[in-house]
């Protein structure tokens, strides 16, 4: 007899079960499937990613039933046209306000994997075609729900759920899924992705907990990292973007400021703003020079409400800040000898304006570039940074000699601390806490420090680091 048979089984059918991208986790009961999350693999390989994002699911998206996602991220909710292509008909159940933020990164995803697929095709002689089209882009948004925090919102007679903020992103959630399977009620706490709960972010909800479930499934994406990140490391950053502009601008030199798209360019746009503001010595223009950031920026308004929304307006409304608005115009500001403060996506450099404005910038010791956070070892980022390794740098087709400054910030990132991790995760009353959205390695150990940290405020949870090959039942 299979002691399983009647229970509700969880696998890990993406790569986050052994990575930090890729969300996907299957929850099957009574011939209904759930999906938790959607997300494309990212490396900065394209071969890795084409094959990653093309590989065979196992499971059948046309078999699902409802897909729930926590927030915007490619990572997390990027394959979801995919499923569609493939015939999925599911439910997407979203936090409110992610489908207007989606539209515009998700058509931006395509333009990107439509490149991958030609890079492997010309590099690789790999016959490719993109994984997903236009019409499936649209047929994702035409079953897109989307749903405020902390209501208890019942789907059908078997499935219900809340969202709870994550203090991530924009428009981002915990996932409290309550299931009905059988008469016997089970609750699956699926963090997405959590915030930094040490910081002020503009316009993110704040952080709350969830006491209880009987399966937390958490991300321990800043489990390997021992550095506390507070407020103090804000400051220093704050100090770091006053000094670097203000002497740059001194020098005659341009700072480039390399941000990714969502969440990181309004913050980082604002950030500018609140040092800058009322310096009446200050005059150099800030150039917001990344067609997706834009797009975004444009959206924020039918997001945002009360003092979050004034501040939004007030940042847009500066006086020294200004939407670059055609490639034209981004490569005469980049012959300019004037200077300036452009802040230009992608934050890896390996694609988007700022890999264009590299060119320009790399050259002259009186230029400078600000990074926000980590960047893999692949990526054009983790070359400019290290100068010593790397004195020339290969981008298309030219050579540029690596001398320009940089400075590295340290406080912008969005994960919850290893701290803050073993105090949440040791706090809730479950029965499991599955660990995913790390390497393997770094799992482990954690799961012993939290192991240790639920002994300690005698609860009596589970630990179990993920693999690809971990079932769970509950």
């Amino acid at each position: 007899m299979n002691k399983n048979k009647n229970k509700i089984k969880v696998t890990f059918v993406g790569t986050n079960s052994e990575d930090v991208t890729g969300s996907m986790t299957l929850i099957e009961f009574n011939n209904k499937k759930i999906l938790l999350e959607a997300g494309l693999f990212q490396s900065g390989s394209p071969i890795e990613e084409y094959k990653n994002n093309s590989r065979r699911l196992g499971f059948n998206p046309r078999d699902v039933d409802y897909i729930f996602i926590g927030h915007t991220h490619m990572d997390h909710a990027g394959m979801l046209p995919r499923l569609y292509a493939m015939g999925c008909t599911a439910k997407i159940i979203a936090p409110r306000n992610t489908s207007v933020l989606y539209n515009k990164i998700i058509r931006n995803s395509l333009s990107c994997i439509l490149e991958t697929c030609d890079i492997v095709h010309k590099e690789h002689g790999i016959s490719t075609r993109p994984i997903y089209n236009t019409d499936d882009i649209e047929n994702t948004l035409n079953n897109m729900h989307e749903y405020g925090y902390n209501d208890i919102i019942k789907l059908d007679d078997e499935v219900s759920f809340k969202f709870i903020p994550s203090g991530h992103v924009i428009a981002s959630a915990q996932i409290l899924l309550i299931i009905n399977n059988n008469n016997h009620i089970k609750k699956f706490l699926y963090t997405s992705d959590l915030g930094n709960i040490n910081l002020y972010k503009p316009y993110v909800t704040e952080f709350e907990r969830c006491e209880k479930a009987d399966l937390v499934i958490g991300e321990c994406t800043y489990s390997g990292v021992d550095k506390y990140i507070t407020q103090k490391y804000r400051d220093k950053d704050m100090e770091k973007i006053e000094t670097v502009i203000s002497k740059t601008v001194s020098d005659k030199g341009k700072v480039l400021i390399a941000s990714f798209s969502f969440d990181r360019l309004p913050t980082i746009i604002t950030a500018v703003y609140l040092k800058f503001k009322d310096n009446k010595d200050f005059d150099t223009d800030v150039y917001i020079d990344t067609p997706l950031g834009m797009d975004l920026c444009r959206e924020y308004p039918k997001i945002l409400t009360g003092e979050d929304l004034a501040l939004w307006e007030d940042v847009m409304n500066w006086k020294f800040l200004h939407f670059v608005k055609s490639h034209k115009d981004s490569l005469s500001l980049q012959a300019s000898r004037k200077p300036m403060v452009v802040i230009a996506s992608s934050g890896f450099m390996d694609a988007g304006r700022s890999k264009v404005w590299a060119k320009s910038i790399i050259p002259r010791s009186n230029n400078h570039i600000i990074f926000i956070g980590f960047c893999n070892e692949n990526s054009l980022a983790y070359k400019i940074k290290n100068p010593k390794k790397y004195p020339k740098i290969k981008i298309d087709r030219g050579n540029y000699k690596n001398r320009c400054g940089i400075t590295d910030l340290k406080s912008f990132s969005s994960h919850m601390q290893k701290k803050d991790l073993l105090d949440y995760y040791s706090s809730i009353n479950s029965e499991k806490i599955a660990l995913v959205h790390s390497d393997f390695d770094n799992k482990c150990k954690f799961a012993k420090e939290l192991q240790l940290e639920v002994s300690k405020k005698n609860n009596t949870s589970k630990v179990v680091p993920v693999n690809k090959s971990t079932i769970i039942y509950i």
